[in-house]
């Protein structure tokens, strides 16, 4: 590093320390595509000390004399891992630390993100002063109609950017329900590559942000893809959490009497085929007492079931089915 940019950093470092952010100011070009990546806690959880993040897409534009902001919230990777995690309810929630994306999750990045475009928002904002705001809201003019507004603006565009995101719902009878998040720039770093700074939601979301500039979206995620992309991981985790080595079975829905009946094979055809679909009923119920859908794992069901079936008919108790799957020695 020169002598000259020693300098510069030195005196960018004792301008934060003082709070003078304009101080630091270095030459940022917003055009182009960046991955948005927040750390916070909220003092408004019931754990304020846990660790929470959240990342977004924010493409800049230009548009005749004014500056698109296109915002996508959901960023897809092929690669979720640390990102998200399955809960009990079998809902997937973000991982409860601090993400920071691995080395192939850069990669992807850097080859350009795919989003999802559900959520997406976008404004054109104007030149104002050495920034860009958005066009105000109009005004609630009726007491029976609620209005829902945003502004969003940006503050020294070319030195130390602050995003502010403000949103107000209301009428013309009652209080506004306002909020803003903001974005402020403290540093500018690799040439303007990378933006950091402090994040402030409401004021209850605290923490920093990072602005990565990333090659331009590659295509947004269909929700056919994105549909089939999830239905194969879950089908993966039904059959890993109820067919796993460490998996309970009752066949409490089987009727004793069919039981006994067909250990003396004295069941018909018809018989049989309702021991079958108690086989499968009891099953299907046991999949969704656990949160599960029976519709993602039918086939491993239909082979779990003549399974038990056969070994029924061979004159098996049903404990000793159940010691048998939970032994890991009957599976589908």
């Amino acid at each position: 590093m020169s002598i000259r940019a020693l300098l510069a950093a030195g005196a960018c470092f004792l301008a934060l320390e003082l709070g003078a952010r304009a101080a630091c100011a270095a030459s940022v070009e917003l055009e182009g595509t960046w991955h948005v990546l927040v750390h916070f806690k909220d003092s408004a959880a019931t754990n304020v000390d846990e660790e929470r993040w959240e990342d977004r897409i924010w493409v800049f534009a230009r548009e005749g004399d004014g500056l698109r902001w296109t915002d996508y919230p959901i960023v897809v990777f092929s690669d979720e891992e640390g990102r998200f995690e399955r809960a009990s309810t079998n809902r997937a929630s973000r991982v409860l630390a601090y993400w920071e994306p691995s080395a192939a999750q850069l990669a992807e990045l850097a080859a350009g993100p795919r989003v999802n475009a559900r959520g997406s928002r976008a404004k054109t904002l104007r030149a104002n002063g050495a920034g860009w705001a958005s066009k105000a809201g109009a005004a609630p003019q009726s007491a029976t109609t609620i209005t829902f507004s945003a502004s969003w603006t940006i503050e020294n565009a070319a030195s130390l950017p602050l995003f502010r995101l403000e949103d107000a719902l209301g009428s013309a009878m009652t209080d506004s329900l306002e909020g803003a998040t903001v974005y402020a720039t403290e540093r500018v770093e690799e040439d303007g590559r990378v933006l950091r700074g402090s994040f402030d939601r409401d004021g209850t979301r605290t923490g920093t942000f990072r602005l990565l500039r990333t090659a331009p979206v590659r295509g947004l995620g269909t929700t056919e893809e994105q549909e089939q992309r999830i239905a194969g991981k879950r089908q993966q985790m039904f059959v890993d959490q109820f067919f796993g080595g460490d998996a309970e079975l009752a066949l409490g829905g089987v009727s004793p009497d069919f039981a006994r009946r067909a250990r003396e094979g004295a069941l018909s055809e018809s018989e049989r085929s309702e021991l079958r679909g108690q086989i499968q009923a009891s099953l299907e119920t046991q999949l969704q007492d656990r949160g599960l859908s029976p519709s993602q794992v039918q086939p491993q069901i239909q082979s779990l079931t003549r399974q038990i079936e056969k070994l029924v008919l061979e004159g098996k108790e049903p404990a000793e089915i159940e010691r048998l799957y939970r032994d890991g020695k009957l599976r589908p």
